[in-house]
């Protein structure tokens, strides 16, 4: 009885020592770790019949999600009705003939904007034209009324006038229109600056508007009018 028994301890000291030279093989071969150990137990604690039911459940809610996920697709996926479709063509189409028509409009405002300012340039250079002619023409006369002998021997007897007597010879120059109304701008022009003071002066008593208008004419001839009321000095001395 005694043989028998030392045997049967001898038998669980070797699978002890089996199962402990085991696990130190799994540890030295990194086959085994705390985490192992612990799934190992979980597994263990759980009978059979509970795993196949939380399998079960594990599977039935997965089909659930997988269902509810293909039905949000199908929804995604649902063609658009044809009447849908045409109706947001026309729309789309009509958004584009809009934007094309504005934008039409706007060249075309464009175009009249810059032919409105092409045409006052146009208008402003030929005033510009005229005026520069008229101005030539005006330049030549007087330069034709300055060169004649005529007029040298009228601004020499004008000279010699007293500043009344000047200026009724110079209304019947003025009575010959604007070409007199040019002569007597010249003659006033060609007296000495004191001398065609006091023939304005006479010039303005009589009609300050004409007298006013003589000015303005000296003045765009290019000349400085001189003051009115000068000294008493008589004409030609």
């Amino acid at each position: 009885m005694r043989t028998i028994l030392n045997a049967l301890v001898i038998f669980a000291l070797a699978n002890l020592f089996a199962a402990l030279g085991f696990v130190g093989w799994l540890g030295l071969n990194d086959r085994l770790s705390i985490d192992r150990v612990k799934r190992v137990g979980e597994m263990f604690s759980e009978t059979v019949t509970g795993e196949q039911k939380r399998l079960g459940a594990e599977a039935e809610e997965r089909a659930a999600l997988l269902q509810a996920s293909d039905q949000v697709d199908d929804a995604d996926l649902v063609p658009v009705e044809t009447s849908e479709l045409l109706r947001r063509s026309i729309e789309a189409n009509e958004l584009k003939r809009q934007e094309l028509e504005r934008l039409h409009r706007e060249v075309e405002d464009l175009k009249a904007t810059l032919q409105r300012e092409r045409d006052d340039v146009d208008r402003g250079r030929q005033v510009l034209e005229a005026e520069r002619a008229a101005f030539d023409a005006e330049r030549a006369k007087i330069r034709e009324i300055e060169g004649s002998a005529q007029f040298e021997k009228a601004l020499a007897v004008l000279k010699n006038l007293k500043p009344d007597k000047a200026w009724e010879m110079l209304t019947a120059t003025l009575a010959e229109g604007e070409d007199g109304m040019t002569r007597t701008v010249e003659f006033l022009n060609a007296l000495p600056d004191r001398q065609r003071a006091k023939v304005l002066g006479e010039c303005i008593d009589d009609d300050s508007a004409l007298a006013a208008a003589l000015l303005d004419r000296l003045r765009t001839r290019g000349l400085e009018a001189p003051p009115i009321g000068g000294g008493d000095i008589e004409p030609g001395g």
